[in-house]
């Protein structure tokens, strides 16, 4: 089978992943380029859920087209531009999408339901209701008093109804959106403890949720045992950054796992790389504990050079004597060294 590359992450699959697959070549392939599963270095596949911002675009796409005609499901286009296709309950301008289940256990959204009511209006509009939580802190994504909801989610969630706008001949729709259970299924969340109050976050950089599991970390692992030059990433930001900044080197994906994966990479061409949160925290849990910042990343923007960060990032640099590069979600280098 030629070579394949996973189209939610941008991750070259290595062949002897998918030699060690039993299903055939073409559902192989399908499942791959499906963006739907992520296929393990066991030669296993895991299902990948759709996050909120997914989930959510379709409900309010479904209301808008239920305007002229009942629709029991829709086309949503991701951030990392793969069409999905959501279940949907829609009729007279109301419609109703809940999460779907995945591989990922302890996804604690998976239960949240999104409601839409549309309306023809003369332009665009959408209105965030109950059920979705505001910020409550600065230093996050989204600005202090707002709805929490991400940048792509709320590009994917305004692509769509302008899509359901286009496909009915409207002028336009006012589209209120909210999540029936969410604040019910946010206090199994950690919303509340980073700021976000009275619902859920509507989030999703890639439009997919990783089905973390044991499986997923053996696979990364065996990237690292494979591979003499490395970047550890912490999240999709820092994958997509790292592959262009560092083409010869393998990105592998680590998230919260840094301690685990990095004790495979010792002894080889290391570069930890990423937005500021998790790299900090992992050099110092209690970094926050003398500041007054809400969170590592306020901290961080307040002063990238300050007492704190330099002393992380010195601490971290002497326990794993690995490069350390922190970007900015532009992919920006703010700190190297």
């Amino acid at each position: 089978m030629s070579e394949l590359t996973d189209p939610t992450s941008g991750f070259v699959i290595p062949e002897a992943w998918i030699r060690r697959c039993a299903l055939p070549s073409a559902e192989v392939k399908r499942r791959i380029t499906s963006g739907l599963y992520a296929l393990t270095a066991s030669g296993a596949f895991f299902r990948r859920g759709l996050t909120t911002g997914t989930v959510a675009s379709a409900a309010a796409k479904a209301a808008v087209l239920s305007l002229s005609h009942s629709v029991s499901d829709v086309s949503i286009l991701t951030p990392v531009g793969i069409r999905v296709t959501v279940a949907v309950k829609a009729s007279n301008g109301r419609a109703t999408a809940q999460k779907t289940k995945s591989d990922y256990a302890d996804d604690v959204t998976e239960q949240v339901i999104f409601e839409a009511d549309a309306v023809e209006a003369d332009k665009l509009q959408l209105c965030i209701g109950h059920g979705i939580g505001v910020v409550k802190k600065h230093g996050l994504r989204v600005l202090f008093g707002r709805p929490a909801v991400n940048p792509e989610a709320r590009e994917s969630i305004h692509r769509a109804i302008k899509e359901a706008v286009r496909d009915t001949s409207l002028r336009g729709a006012l589209v209120q959106l909210s999540a029936v259970n969410g604040k019910q299924v946010s206090e199994k969340t950690l919303n509340q403890k980073v700021g976000v109050i009275g619902g859920i976050s509507i989030l999703g950089t890639t439009g997919f949720v990783e089905p973390w599991s044991e499986g997923l970390l053996e696979s990364a692992e065996d990237l690292v045992l494979h591979a003499d030059k490395i970047v550890l990433t912490t999240g999709r930001t820092g994958l997509r950054y790292a592959k262009m900044y560092f083409p010869h080197h393998t990105a592998v994906l680590a998230g919260s796992n840094l301690s685990r994966i990095f004790k495979k990479a010792q002894g080889k061409d290391v570069i930890i790389f990423g937005l500021p949160a998790l790299i900090l925290k992992w050099g110092c849990p209690d970094i926050l504990q003398k500041t007054s910042a809400s969170t590592v990343q306020q901290l961080f923007d307040k002063d990238p050079y300050g007492k704190e960060i330099d002393a992380t990032l010195a601490l971290l640099k002497q326990r794993t004597n690995a490069r350390i590069i922190i970007i900015n979600r532009n992919g920006e280098i703010v700190r190297d060294i």
